[in-house]
């Protein structure tokens, strides 16, 4: 029997959602696309998760036919049942299912995007495929869209290809639900006296001012300026990092030494 487990290098006990995040890691990592992918080791990644992936085919892969007990009558049974499915399994291609990471920008305006994957020819032989997915607007983490016939192919016909789309942060947007968060960096300056910053909603642009005295460990929450979906409109969190200077003049030196005697910042 393959050992699904250890291709994706987890155990027995791992839950569906260690299963697909084991996945998305190890098939970002062998991706024929990505520079030193491993072709062979990303299709046994797909093989791995079409089956652990599914909760049916897991049971039915961690519970074999020789496990059961019971006599002639169950061990006939049991032989016929499996050797059915097995029989269907072969006339119809296994499904594959593979991970398109898009931007926070991609997944709320929407797109078409180009795949390339293999799949299993009738022959065991490996074919390069590529298709169109157009991703809707306001797509979300998670979200499945089913290629009919682009699986593997069977004898009587091919599974279907599943694409599970994975949104992925560019540094500056991030999203979480119907949350979007917007990454901003500051000076000392501006952290101290308030700034007003112009934000891209990629449909709209608003305009946040700052407090002074800013505490930059804590997000900034605008209300109703988050992603709309299905259960409402979320919410704009602006998370700060201060950047300093590389190295500073006299003048600046000397204008922060005199600032260093003021009563706010003694001690």
């Amino acid at each position: 029997m393959n050992n699904y487990y250890e291709t994706l290098g987890i155990s027995k006990d791992a839950t569906q959602d260690d299963v697909k995040k084991a996945y998305r890691k190890m098939s970002k990592k062998y991706h024929p696309d990505v520079n030193g992918g491993d072709d062979v080791m990303f299709k046994k990644l797909n093989d791995a998760y079409s089956v652990l992936g599914d909760t049916n085919k897991r049971r039915e892969h961690d519970t074999p036919a020789h496990s059961f007990s019971g006599g002639a009558f169950h061990d006939d049974f049991f032989n016929s049942f499996f050797n059915q499915r097995r029989q269907r399994a072969t006339m119809r291609g296994s499904d594959i299912k593979l991970d398109l990471s898009i931007t926070v920008e991609e997944s709320l305006l929407g797109l078409e995007k180009e795949i390339k994957y293999y799949r299993m020819t009738q022959n065991f032989n490996e074919e390069l495929r590529t298709v169109k997915i157009k991703v809707p607007v306001n797509a979300d983490d998670g979200n499945m869209f089913r290629v009919r016939g682009g699986g593997n192919l069977g004898d009587k016909m091919p599974g279907d290809l599943i694409v599970i789309v994975n949104i992925i942060s560019d540094g500056i947007y991030e999203r979480e639900g119907n949350n979007l968060i917007y990454h901003v960096t500051m000076n000392p300056i501006d952290v101290l006296l308030g700034k007003e910053i112009l934000i891209d909603l990629f449909t709209s642009k608003i305009k946040v001012n700052t407090p002074a005295c800013l505490k930059v460990q804590f997000p900034m929450r605008v209300r109703g300026k988050g992603i709309q979906t299905m259960y409402g409109r979320g919410d704009l969190f602006l998370k700060f990092k201060v950047s300093t200077p590389n190295a500073l003049t006299d003048t600046e030196i000397r204008l922060l030494e005199e600032l260093k005697k003021g009563d706010n910042f003694k001690g």
